[in-house]
């Protein structure tokens, strides 16, 4: 259970995934906190870097105040059309201070810049940005977190494009004097009106979900409702938020009911109404469950899908699937390929679903030796089928597995990110391309500085269609300093 911890310290930053693939594998990741440096990759001489077919490396361009080291983090992605991209993160500057990073894509050309910060913001603000939509080719909103001058934690959302972006501080409802406001996800559902979802310390010390509606400098801040069985000291957390419809937005997140016990909240709505269902549980959990929902992604306004995990009755902990929409949803445990550990700690990181009744969800599992696997999870409501993820070919031994991502811009056309560890201790990414229960996979492309021994971690996958796909992620350059890595292919 010692994973488990890790993951629920963690929830709360809004990158949970990220530390628990990097967990599971026992390799070093760059951390988001500024100025700490992961261990550096170990030198094994030269190493032949094989390209993934039809799949291009770039390394991303950052703006002319960045430091060196291993700085460089691109969290999250969105594509308005095959040209048109953004991509947000963290990097150090040479001052050694966090800042965000914006980076965004015109034509074949990728432009950085600094994400401004409102007028509190602390000398070493400390800015991760952690979710980004586009809901056409000039506007994209970023969300995330910053340090203020008092060392308080503060929301932030920024609104723009290029080198032209506007920063907005999060005013959440009812916030204590130091409210530690986290966002963690947006989403736009047109160019009128982006939803973004997170938490904040209320005024009796009390964590609530965070909701805002609006888009620029005007926002409208909403406390999550709860289901009526939420304690007085709730304790929420929300993680994802899409919109399939400009009038309709899904949330997902976690609370604790009045006898302490963890339950999935499922939230749908806009503006200030939404309306919060206490999600269900598949029948084998434990009485007081240890669970967290990490992505929500709806086909249509009545057919979505949310993934996690959550702590069965023997102790051990599965992958959590649940579809429907509004008020109706399905729980099933996820199956898993066989050879699963008896206690398999099971944990699903995305979902993504190209038409209604159909999903693709990855994740990974234990097996007895220890080492985890990667799963593809594909199906609808209590029908699911697992696969176990393939290795790319020339890749000797059998280590560890995980998959980050997925993206499917049709229902027979998905890509999907992960990494595996290498016997020197230093992790690769993985290039996924398939569905169903047939994939195929590509160690990743490098730009031409990495590392002789190469060490890079894949996190987000978007495809604007089948012909054209971004892959961001961070690998070692070959002075062992941490880049931000950009991949456009297919799927």
């Amino acid at each position: 259970m010692e994973l488990m911890k890790l993951r629920r310290r963690h929830e709360r930053s809004g990158r949970l995934a990220t530390v628990a693939t990097a967990a599971v594998l026992g390799v070093a990741t760059w951390a988001p906190s500024a100025g700490v440096a992961a261990a550096a990759p170990a030198s094994a001489g030269t190493a032949r870097i094989e390209t993934a077919r039809g799949w291009a490396a770039t390394q991303a361009p950052l703006p002319a105040n960045a430091g060196n080291g291993f700085n460089v983090n691109l969290r999250s992605a969105d594509c308005a059309s095959a040209s048109s991209c953004a991509t947000v993160g963290y990097y150090t500057d040479s001052a050694n201070d966090g800042q965000g990073l914006l980076l965004t894509r015109s034509g074949t050309t990728w432009t950085p810049d600094q994400a401004p910060l409102p007028a509190d913001a602390a000398a070493d603000p400390g800015v991760n940005l952690t979710s980004v939509a586009c809901p056409d080719t000039s506007t994209c909103v970023a969300a995330g977190y910053y340090t203020d001058s008092a060392g308080n934690q503060q929301g932030l959302l920024l609104t723009g494009s290029g080198t032209t972006w506007a920063p907005d501080e999060v005013q959440a409802p009812g916030a204590a004097t130091d409210p530690s406001v986290n966002l963690t996800s947006v989403a736009c559902p047109d160019t009128s009106t982006c939803v973004a979802a997170g938490y904040y310390t209320d005024s009796a010390g009390n964590q609530q979900g965070l909701l805002l509606t609006g888009l620029g400098t005007t926002w409208t801040a909403t406390r999550t409702p709860l289901p009526a069985n939420a304690a007085t000291q709730p304790d929420v957390n929300v993680v994802s938020v899409t919109c399939p419809a400009a009038s309709s937005c899904v949330a997902a997140g976690t609370y604790t009911d009045t006898k302490g016990a963890s339950h999935p909240v499922l939230l749908t709505g806009l503006g200030a109404t939404w309306q919060a269902v206490r999600a269900p549980l598949p029948g084998n959990k434990a009485s007081f469950p240890i669970l967290g929902l990490t992505a929500v992604t709806c086909a249509t306004t009545s057919s979505c899908a949310a993934v996690g995990i959550y702590q069965i009755s023997d102790g051990g902990v599965e992958g959590l699937l649940l579809t429907g929409s509004g008020s109706s949803w399905t729980a099933a445990m996820a199956p898993l390929p066989r050879g699963a550990f008896s206690q398999p700690n099971a944990y699903l990181d995305a979902v993504a679903c190209p038409a209604a009744s159909s999903c693709t969800v990855t994740g990974y599992y234990n097996i007895p030796s220890g080492k985890s696997r990667g799963v593809f999870i594909t199906g609808w409501g209590r029908s699911w089928k697992a696969t176990k993820a393939p290795l790319p070919s020339g890749v000797t031994g059998r280590p560890s597995t995980a998959l980050t991502w997925v993206a499917c811009p049709s229902v027979t056309a998905c890509v999907a990110t992960g990494v595996y560890n290498r016997s020197s201790g230093t992790q690769r990414g993985i290039l996924l391309k398939g569905s169903g229960t047939s994939w195929k996979a590509a160690k990743p492309p490098l730009p031409a500085n990495s590392s002789p021994s190469p060490f890079d971690h894949l996190f987000t996958v978007v495809c604007a269609s089948t012909s054209s796909c971004l892959v961001t992620g961070s690998y070692a350059d070959n002075s062992n300093n941490g880049q931000g890595l950009l991949l456009t292919g297919r799927s």
